[in-house]
C-alpha cells in the first residue's frame, strides 16, 4: 500500500514510487485520502504514481487505486 501527501514535489512522489517498484511487488494498492490532497486535484497523486509504476515496469493489472485504505488492507490481505 502506498500513498503520499499532495504538498510534496512530483519528484519526491516519483522517488518514493521508484523505491516501492524496486521491491518487485506482485500488487501495489495506491490510496488517496481527501484530507491529504493539500492543493492537488483529486486523482492527481494516484495518477502520478501509477504512471511512474508503469514506466518502471509494472503492469496496470498490478496497480489498484482506492480511497479507503482500511477496506483495501482488509480485502487484499485476507
Amino acid at each position: 500500500m502506498l500513498g503520499h501527501a499532495g504538498d510534496r514535489s512530483d519528484d519526491d512522489i516519483r522517488t518514493l514510487t521508484g523505491v516501492a517498484v524496486r521491491l518487485k511487488p506482485d500488487l501495489v494498492v495506491i490510496y488517496e485520502l481527501a484530507g491529504f490532497l493539500r492543493g492537488r486535484s483529486a486523482g492527481e497523486i494516484p495518477s502520478l504514481m501509477s504512471n511512474a509504476m508503469t514506466r518502471l515496469g509494472l503492469t496496470k493489472d498490478q496497480i489498484v487505486v482506492t480511497h479507503n485504505p482500511v477496506a483495501a488492507a482488509r480485502d487484499y490481505l485476507a
